[in-house]
């Protein structure tokens, strides 16, 4: 890397990049359960994803969310 790290909303940005982390909130819902739906958002624009991009997940989820996030990463790319 040659400059600061970068933060934006623009997936195409990830096309050139080899490695995304992606950290975003997992509030608890009233009944205590962690609401997934800002996760599961951001993996469902993977039309950014290619083969070899490395996808750190950052955010506290299930180990059956995280398989079901690459599987639809893999899907698309």
């Amino acid at each position: 890397m040659t400059g600061p790290a970068e933060s934006d909303y623009d997936f195409a940005a990830v096309r050139d990049l080899d490695t995304i982390n992606i950290a975003v909130p997992t509030p608890l819902r009233k009944t205590k359960d962690p609401d997934m739906s800002y996760v599961v958002r951001l993996a469902g624009g993977g039309a950014y994803a290619h083969p070899g991009l490395l996808v750190i997940l950052e955010s506290t989820t299930y180990p059956a969310l995280r398989r079901a996030i690459a599987a639809m990463l893999e899907a698309s790319s």
